[in-house]
């Protein structure tokens, strides 16, 4: 057996030797049990820079709507209660018929805020419970690897040495190679595959292919899963702390005649037989190894020898940024140690570092640049808190005369001063008060002399512009060195500040008095005067001079 608690393996081997969560008589369908990842990165970015939350809601949602024919589904989520907690883990949606659990999920998966860390263990585990005496498959979605002190892989093991015939899907979404590699471990020891994905498009293959795995035929009861790569030679590392939770580690081994081998726990470790002299430690977010220790394990066997040390735990740091109160989305930190940068992580992130002293700090917005001491003892976790002034956020949107809707970068002023840029499509946050909002723009530029914005959490301001329309055409009758499909349009008070029209679109324009000129690389044209009304559409035709 190897080395875990003893509550799971005795959970473990209940499980395996009497299903006794199953009711008397109870004949259920093989169940398809899926657990999602809710878990505080799960705000972090894709490639294309969408929220991983929101494109895992949409493509599960999608998902769950396809053909599970003769399964059961169910959901579970972790990470979404409570930061901080490795018990938070719920059962959401028990087994049912994919009819009735289709639209729980759904309302579940669309209500879920990603908070808190990453029971990968703990959630297995309670599933293996919920199971009962049915047969069937986990489709494990998550963003990341385990963050609460265990190793989902050599629980894996243990199923596997208990009989344990359920398989464990793995949907990786944006994982970097250390994660990747440590839940292909996980997947492949239980008998099935990991999928990659970094993209709604990519989730959406990845699931789907996970499906069509889980409804091939599930092993027998007592037909033991292959364990992956026996061909070959592997040192697997298993690396835990004094008080027995979990560490990944990594560092080198050394054996005679070979070069230095770098090595990592849950990775594919493939060797040589031969005898390893190994110094492993913790990789802080510094880039240091936390007080390496070294080991020897001799390697004569093909397959896997396994390795389990101590390691020294270092300091774990996490930030939450707060608002009036209540917890929001934060910003990237940066921690500081004799007035140089240290290391830097999201503010989502729980990252080892080396003990000490440092200044951690953020600017999640113009009015909030923050600086919070704080000092890392190794093995303590130390969660750093940025009380930020509050701000809420705004949009500003315009409307020309005639309804059309228009997008456009607008300022507050005090004072004479600009305060803040708001975005045309993003807003932009600001503290609650009393502003002027100018909208600086080519012909149409507005001041609005008072706007006041108040405590709500999300406010919008929607403004009328009155405009008038000049409409610029070129003579079809006239002979042109270019074709003539641009002009020029400039208030009649400030004729040389030319703004580019194009023919064959009503440009609008505030009222007053504008000169029209013409392209000089179509011909010579004499400048045409107009004066627009509000509401007043001016129709401008130029006409090329006539030359001697």
């Amino acid at each position: 057996m190897y080395r875990w608690t003893r509550w799971i393996a005795a959970a473990l081997f209940c499980a395996a030797a009497s299903p006794a969560w199953a009711q008397p008589g109870d004949a259920a369908q093989d169940g398809i049990y899926i657990i999602f990842d809710a878990s505080n990165s799960m705000w972090g970015e894709l490639p294309d820079k969408s929220r991983k939350i929101e494109v895992a809601k949409k493509v599960l949602g999608d998902f769950v709507g396809g053909e599970f024919p003769d399964r059961e589904l169910a959901l579970r989520i972790y990470g979404h209660n409570r930061p901080g907690d490795c018990a938070d883990t719920s059962l959401v949606v028990p087994f049912a018929a994919p009819g009735e659990a289709v639209g729980p999920i759904r309302t579940a998966v669309g209500k879920v805020t990603p908070r808190g860390k990453t029971p990968i263990s703990r959630s297995l585990m309670a599933a293996l419970k919920d199971f009962g005496a049915r047969k069937g498959d986990i489709l494990l979605i998550s963003d990341g690897i385990e963050t609460c002190d265990a190793d989902p892989c050599a629980l894996m093991e243990e199923w596997r040495a208990s009989n344990v015939n359920i398989r464990v899907h793995v949907v990786g979404f944006g994982l970097d190679n250390v994660a990747r590699e440590a839940m292909t471990c996980v997947a492949e020891t239980s008998g099935a595959k990991y999928y990659d994905a970094d993209s709604a498009d990519g989730l959406a293959k990845a699931l789907t292919e996970a499906r069509q795995a889980a409804m091939s035929a599930p092993p027998e009861p007592g037909t033991p899963t292959p364990v992956p790569h026996e061909a070959g030679y592997e040192i697997k590392i298993f690396a835990t702390d004094e008080a027995g939770r979990s560490l990944g580690v990594e560092g080198t081994a050394t054996t005679d005649g070979q070069a230095p081998l770098a090595v990592a726990s849950h990775h594919r470790n493939e060797v040589v037989p031969g005898t390893y002299a190994m110094e492993l430690g913790v990789r802080t977010a510094n880039g240091n190894l936390y007080r390496p220790v070294t080991a020897e394990v001799a390697v004569s066997e093909p397959g896997v020898t396994r390795l389990d040390v101590k390691a020294a735990r270092p300091a774990m740091v996490r930030a939450r940024f707060v608002m009036d109160g209540k917890d929001i989305d934060g910003a990237l930190i940066d921690a500081y140690q004799d007035g140089a940068k240290a290391f830097s992580f999201r503010w989502f992130d729980e990252v080892f570092a080396d003990p000490g002293t440092y200044e951690f700090r953020s600017k999640p917005n113009a009015d909030n640049d923050l600086a919070v001491p704080g000092t890392l003892v190794g093995g303590q976790d130390t969660e750093i808190v940025f009380a930020l002034a509050k701000t809420v956020r705004v949009a500003v949107s315009f409307t020309l005369t005639g309804g059309e809707a228009v997008k456009r970068n607008s300022e507050l002023w005090r004072d004479g001063k600009k305060i803040y840029g708001i975005h045309a499509s993003n807003g932009g946050r600001v503290r609650p008060g009393t502003y002027e909002l100018r909208a600086p723009a080519a012909l149409t530029s507005v001041t609005v002399p008072q706007i006041v914005v108040t405590a709500e959490a999300e406010q919008s301001f929607e403004f009328p512009i009155e405009t008038g329309f000049i409409a610029v055409s070129y003579d079809p009758a006239g002979v042109y060195k270019t074709k003539p499909d641009r002009a020029f349009i400039a208030p009649a008070a400030k004729s040389q500040d030319r703004h580019y029209a194009n023919t064959g679109k009503a440009v609008a324009v505030l009222p007053g008095d504008y000169v029209v000129q013409g392209w000089q690389n179509a011909g010579d044209f004499d400048p045409v005067a107009v004066t627009v009304a509000a509401g007043q559409t001016v129709p401008v035709m130029l006409r090329p001079k006539q030359t001697e």
